[in-house]
């Protein structure tokens, strides 16, 4: 059972929400695929900002809508101090009690997968269920996608919220004395990194937990050797996902049949538009457009790299909803004019030498 968390801004109406997370278009791709496994979306807010028709859309890809606002509401008033991260970062706190709250209620006992908005699959939802049945982990540090098998896993994270809620500074400062060891637990235990000395969001929470141990975290050490799917938090770093799962770095052979993307003949588990991975992408259109020769720009390399990457994202600023559209194997058309992941991640266009051995299949 899949779940994702979704919230409206206070202006916004289905559609302008359906361009930055596009739930309509995952709800057609997991169609297309032939995926029968059940989707629950939680509206913490803005349920009501919704048009009938809209609704009817997201129903009628087999989304089953839950209107959360009233227990969301109770929620923020009791740990009201998360209102200086402002809406979203209070509701990215609050989406994991909310969750222990509806399991409960719902009687729900049986693993359940938490994923972002942003993510489109690859493999099948059943693939990536199967895959990971009977672990519980966040990826990468990342809670983008989670699996929990074992419930404690909630408790966990709600008694350190609440002292988190208490005294914000105060856990935060010893969360930050805390951090000594830190690259060896994001390689070995899947941990992430911060680099706020206040945390701020339930990313860094659940990064310094799964750091010191105080929640669960099954170990990827082990649970790599079994996995037959590709799993990344971030497509911008490939190759620090791959060392652990691939066990190398470099010379990567990066495959797409125009449907279907694999790395080392493994298949690829879904792909994460995170904010700064659509960036890349929404350049890289732009810039493969005008037969651009070179390696596409990492905004976050700083120097020209930068100025390239929003310059050409200031030609075309693109919303996620038409970045997924420009991407041949997200679209059933394959339009000869669509960009394939495989002309993204090959060893000429990649931002980073040496990764891909490759060359673009497109």
């Amino acid at each position: 059972m899949f779940f994702i968390f979704a919230w409206l801004n206070e202006n916004q109406d289905g559609d302008s929400f359906e361009e930055q997370v596009p739930l309509l278009f995952l709800g057609n791709h997991l169609r297309r695929q032939g995926s029968n496994q059940t989707f629950n979306i939680i509206f913490l807010e803005g349920y009501d900002q919704l048009s009938n028709s809209f609704i009817s859309k997201l129903k009628a890809v087999g989304f089953n809508l839950i209107n959360f606002s009233s227990e969301c509401r109770r929620l923020m008033k009791a740990f009201q101090k998360l209102d200086r991260f402002g809406k979203t970062g209070m509701l990215w706190f609050l989406r994991w009690p909310a969750l222990l709250h509806y399991v409960k209620a719902e009687n729900i006992k049986k693993q359940i997968f938490h994923i972002d908005g942003d993510i489109i699959f690859n493999a099948r939802p059943e693939e990536i269920a199967n895959d990971v049945t009977g672990l519980t982990f966040v990826l990468q540090g990342c809670p983008a996608f989670v699996t929990i098998t074992n419930y404690d896993w909630f408790e966990c994270y709600c008694e350190e919220l609440a002292k988190f809620h208490r005294d914000i500074e105060g856990y935060s400062a010893l969360a930050w004395q805390e951090r000594v060891g830190w690259e060896e637990s994001d390689r070995e235990r899947w941990a992430g990194s911060r680099d706020r000395r206040i945390i701020s969001h339930d990313q860094d929470l659940l990064s310094h937990l799964i750091h010191t141990g105080r929640i669960i975290q099954d170990s990827p050490l082990e649970f790599v050797k079994r996995l037959s799917l590709f799993y990344m938090e971030n497509p911008l770093y490939f190759d620090s996902h791959a060392k652990i799962q691939l066990s190398k770095d470099a010379g990567l052979e990066f495959l797409s049949d125009g449907n279907t993307c694999y790395v080392d003949n493994q298949k690829i588990a879904f792909w994460h538009f995170q904010s700064d991975f659509s960036r890349y992408v929404n350049a890289a259109i732009v810039l493969r457009n005008i037969h651009y020769p070179f390696r596409f720009p990492n905004h976050l390399n700083g120097g020209i790299s930068r100025k390239l990457s929003l310059g050409a994202r200031r030609v075309y600023p693109m919303t996620r909803s038409e970045i997924y559209g420009s991407l041949k194997e997200l679209n059933s058309d394959k339009s000869d004019s669509s960009l394939s992941f495989a002309d993204i991640f090959n060893c000429r266009a990649y931002w980073e030498k040496g990764v891909f051995a490759n060359l673009s299949d497109s």
